[in-house]
């Protein structure tokens, strides 16, 4: 398991999010090579929204779940 700093996590989260709200999606690669780190970190992070069903995987990419995605309302 890996363990990441509460700060670390939101402005991640922050990230993701505007990336999605700005292209649609975001898939591993494009994240990794936003917050210029590994692939390892970029998936964790990835893993980590859709654990807490900020994000839903769409075949290789992510998008917000429909509770947030302005469309859906």
């Amino acid at each position: 398991a890996m363990h990441t700093h509460a700060e670390s996590l939101d402005a991640g989260r922050e990230r993701v999010v505007g990336l999605i709200e700005a292209e649609g999606e975001v898939t591993l690669a494009r994240l990794r090579d936003e917050l210029a780190t590994s692939r390892k970190y970029a998936q964790a992070l990835l893993e980590r929204l859709d654990a807490e069903r900020l994000t839903l995987r769409r075949g290789d990419a992510r998008v917000l779940t429909a509770s947030l995605d302005p469309l859906s309302r």
